[in-house]
């Protein structure tokens, strides 16, 4: 993919000149303007677009890849079906009015139709609050009668391992990172180089200070050193 469409702006030239609006023209500005907020309400209403209508890519127009990247600080914003993470001992869960302080070294922890925001790093989740519809903790299950649960983990919460396993849509992403990248059969190693994915849309996965995608892209451009590199269908 060319990235250089992206970057380009629209301009007058100099023989342009501004011309006065006669009273046919206002009225189909308003005209326009009314039809165009109409058309706004009905589509997105109260809600908004959720992650699911956002998160669809042309798989026509797509590469599949895996990465192992070094971890730069992910902050995420969206609903997800199920999320998977391992907390250390000494990690609180806040659900409801109830907290939970985890006393096994590693908690395996099991998160149903999250919905909220989560920000981690490589050895920290920094902040995570939303709302779920059923969680397990070392298998055990707390749901609720109606309604859902509303979650919260201690600020900074170690923990080893992270994963939400489908589901995951970025838009435009940048970071500074080393590590590699797959795609098909062939390989393509990155030393803290800069990296700008474009629609990605599948799995996120932190493990041993690991960044993991496992998905579809439409692009990813890499850039460092002496070399610019971009990736697309």
């Amino acid at each position: 993919m060319d990235f250089d469409k992206y970057n380009k702006k629209h301009y007058y030239g100099d023989g342009y000149k501004k011309k006065r609006f006669g009273k046919k023209t206002f009225i189909f500005l308003v005209f326009s303007f009314v039809l165009v907020t109409i058309l706004f309400s009905a589509f997105y209403g109260n809600g908004g677009i959720t992650g699911n209508v956002i998160g669809s890519i042309n798989q026509n127009n797509s590469i599949e890849i895996k990465t192992s990247f070094s971890v730069p600080e992910v902050s995420l914003d969206d609903e997800y079906k199920e999320i998977v993470l391992t907390l250390n001992k000494g990690g609180v869960i806040n659900l409801d009015d109830k907290k939970i302080t985890l006393e096994e070294n590693e908690n395996q922890v099991i998160l149903k139709n999250f919905k909220g925001e989560i920000k981690i790093d490589e050895n920290n989740i920094k902040y995570f609050k939303g709302k779920i519809s059923e969680i397990k903790i070392n298998n055990l299950p707390v749901i609720k009668e109606s309604g859902k649960l509303k979650i919260s983990l201690s600020q900074n919460s170690k923990y080893s391992f992270f994963q939400i396993e489908e589901g995951v849509y970025l838009k435009n992403v940048f970071f500074i990172t080393s590590g590699n990248i797959n795609v098909g059969e062939d390989s393509l190693n990155l030393n803290s180089e800069k990296v700008e994915i474009k629609n990605y849309f599948g799995s996120l996965t932190l493990e041993n200070k690991k960044l993991i995608f496992n998905g579809l892209v439409e692009s990813i451009n890499i850039e460092g050193g002496s070399r610019k590199v971009t990736l697309s269908k």
